[in-house]
């Protein structure tokens, strides 16, 4: 896996400069989130609500959601990408941060942690984790 990037490098790279920047690096993006926004905008209702963004990754989905006008509650397991969340949505009052994972019952559990980007397979199904080797 790739070394961890500084907090730091998250807050600038989700800055107003880095907000400008990244869409002329990355000009797909742009097309995906309008995908994304015109598809939540179909189910949710639109106006003021909560939304849980279960497993939040870095907050793509969580910025669709904010920009629908929803308050959002991130549940994001994986220290890496709760960094990311940290210094993308720290300060936004709309958006509750949560590092924890969720289960339908209590208790702990090991993850397994994908070294893809943006460890986006990670799990705490053991059977998957089988499976991904």
């Amino acid at each position: 896996m790739a070394a961890s990037k500084s907090y730091w490098y998250y807050k600038l790279k989700f800055s107003i400069p880095g907000r400008i920047y990244t869409p002329l690096l990355h000009p797909g993006l742009a097309g995906d989130h309008k995908k994304a926004l015109l598809y939540y905008g179909r189910i949710l209702k639109a106006g003021r609500g909560l939304v849980f963004d279960i497993g939040g990754n870095v907050g793509v989905l969580t910025e669709v959601f904010l920009a629908l006008g929803k308050h959002v509650v991130v549940c994001e397991p994986d220290p890496e990408n709760f960094k990311v969340l940290s210094a993308r949505f720290s300060g936004d009052q709309r958006v509750s941060l949560v590092q924890s994972a969720v289960s339908d019952s209590p208790g702990y559990a090991s993850a397994w942690l994908s070294p893809a980007h943006g460890r986006c397979l990670s799990t705490l199904s053991r059977k998957r984790a089988d499976e991904m080797e």
